[in-house]
């Protein structure tokens, strides 16, 4: 198959899947989503448009048996499932299909990362992890507040000291922190051209960075909503630019790691 077939194979694939287009243009007006997430697709186009380079010049065959397998579980499963599962099937055969068009590979982590976190899920993930991560930020607030000596404990999603209640809201969940930091490594995952099994270990080194910064932050707040410290409210906003910033550099550093790694094999 010829380099232009190719792009028009995925030209193709993309117009067969404008329910998707149709939703995700929805769940966005109504703020569903964050409208950061499309950064994700645009990056994914940007890298294919960057690495047309490396698509086979020659007319051999293509090996779409994993992207035709997800897209008749698209179709077959369409009246039954919510949309969001069916974008997610849908974005990934567009993804799997792009790995075996442009990389002769099965899946490009980095690519099919990127298009599957361009979904407005930013609610669903709310409501589904928020409450989670909270518990997350507040367990290890609590350890390391035991370990400043203030016996603080953690109920819920709520740290107790002294009588009174410091809440970690939901905007302190880290959710976008998370999400910020999935798209951060995979977009440096796909500049560096890291291998699928290191851009797998950033994905999860990133995401442990996060959380123990989202939780950095819910144990410098504590000190401020229990009245240790005498600070403006534009405190919370600083503090949280300063650990992702921490997060960001951290993430950036590995990845620089990873890819010294990659050049060495």
């Amino acid at each position: 198959m010829t380099p232009s077939r190719r792009v028009w194979l995925l030209a193709t694939l993309a117009a067969a899947l404008w329910p998707v287009w149709r939703w995700m243009a929805h769940r966005f007006a109504d703020g569903s989503g964050d409208r950061w997430e499309w950064l994700a697709a645009a990056t994914a186009v940007a890298v294919l448009v960057r690495d047309r380079s490396l698509m086979p010049r020659h007319g051999g065959a293509v090996n779409l048996w994993m992207p035709v397998a997800l897209l008749v579980a698209y179709a077959v499963s369409y009246n039954q499932l919510s949309p969001l599962p069916r974008a997610l099937l849908a974005m990934a055969a567009l993804g799997t299909a792009s790995s075996a068009s442009w990389y002769g590979k099965r899946v490009d982590v980095a690519l099919c990362g990127l298009l599957l976190i361009s979904l407005p899920v930013m609610a669903s993930l709310n409501f589904y992890v928020g409450y989670p991560l909270r518990v997350v930020a507040g367990s290890i607030a609590e350890a390391l507040l035991q370990l400043n000596g203030i016996a603080a404990v953690r109920e819920g999603a709520q740290l107790q000291w002294n009588g009174q209640i410091v809440a970690i809201d939901a905007p302190c969940s880290g959710v976008k922190m998370l999400w910020t930091g999935a798209y951060l490594s995979l977009s440096l995952a796909a500049m560096m051209r890291l291998s699928d099994l290191r851009t797998l270990a950033l994905l999860g080194c990133s995401a442990l960075v996060v959380m123990l910064a989202n939780a950095f932050r819910a144990t410098s707040l504590f000190y401020v909503e229990a009245g240790f410290i005498q600070a403006p409210d534009q405190l919370h906003d600083a503090v949280g630019v300063v650990m992702f910033a921490f997060a960001a550099a951290t993430v950036f550093a590995l990845a620089r790691t990873l890819a010294g790694s990659d050049r060495a094999f």
